[in-house]
């Protein structure tokens, strides 16, 4: 994941007049243990899975938020309900996209009125 490609996607949905709809469906998986897995490749997996996601949907809802339209559509999989011996950053990543998921929209529900 390039970082400055990732600012400027960044700014793009926090400043698009007409942003509707943001979907999150960027993802990798690598195959074996963790402790014998190349960690660069584990380190990019979680820039992708966790910071991209973090960084676009924060940048989305800044836009959308204020003008109270619109959604974010954060994609994980089936692999955040289990553990695989074979893919622990995999199946951590797509369970932390859950939580995160879950947790800004709930804040975000509490927030604004129905």
């Amino acid at each position: 994941m390039n970082r400055e490609d990732l600012e400027r996607v960044a700014d793009r949905a926090r400043m698009a007049p007409h942003l509707g709809l943001l979907v999150n469906n960027a993802g990798f998986g690598t195959l074996g243990y963790f402790f014998e897995a190349d960690v660069v490749r584990q380190e990019e997996m979680h820039q992708l899975h966790v910071i991209a996601t973090l960084r676009l949907t924060h940048a989305a809802l800044a836009n959308l938020v204020p003008r109270r339209t619109g959604g974010v559509i954060n994609v994980s999989s089936l692999a955040a309900f289990i553990q695989a011996p074979l893919s622990v950053s995999y199946c951590a990543t797509k369970r932390w996209i859950n939580s995160f998921t879950e947790g800004w929209r709930s804040s975000w529900r509490r927030r604004s009125p129905p």
